[in-house]
């Protein structure tokens, strides 16, 4: 009776670690998990509405990374630190509206609210009288702070979607 509980416990502790615990992550291979939502930095030069649109084509809801507090802040800081991108700064999900008197309403590509605010000093600031409704994270600031850009630039980019 003893060898057979002894037998049946090793083969219940070989299954529950063969099944995972279900804290596993459930992000695809290369994607990150933090916070309900899964994360990747491309190292691969777009412009806004193109990296946009890869990200949607990454995974079913994704789109370029909203980010809502200082937490999420310092986690894609991370991610974005841990890649080689070759002195680029990074594409978010924040773009700018104009109404009719060119005032910019700020709005994420994901619907989310626009709340959390983490913009370098002096920005946003369409520098040079340049149109710059698409916003960046700062390779200068350790992608801690954000920078308004003209969309058509070129940057690498951070897609977040929630599983």
């Amino acid at each position: 009776m003893g060898r057979f509980i002894f037998v049946s416990f090793g083969l219940l502790v070989v299954f529950l670690s063969l099944s995972g615990n279900g804290a596993d992550p459930p992000c695809p291979p290369d994607w990150s998990f933090f916070n309900q939502s899964c994360y990747q930095v491309f190292n691969q030069w777009k412009n806004w509405a193109d990296a946009e649109r890869s990200c949607m084509q990454e995974a079913e809801g994704a789109h370029l990374a909203s980010i809502q507090s200082l937490a999420e802040s310092a986690y894609v800081a991370k991610l974005a630190s841990n890649k080689p991108l070759r002195l680029s700064s990074v594409w978010i999900g924040l773009s700018a509206t104009r109404t009719p008197l060119q005032e910019r309403t700020w709005q994420w590509t994901d619907g989310s609210p626009f709340g959390y605010e983490s913009w370098k000093p002096g920005e946003p600031n369409n520098f040079l009288w340049i149109e710059e409704d698409c916003v960046e994270l700062s390779l200068f600031s350790r992608y801690l702070e954000w920078n308004d850009l003209h969309c058509g630039s070129l940057n690498y980019f951070v897609c977040k979607f929630q599983p």
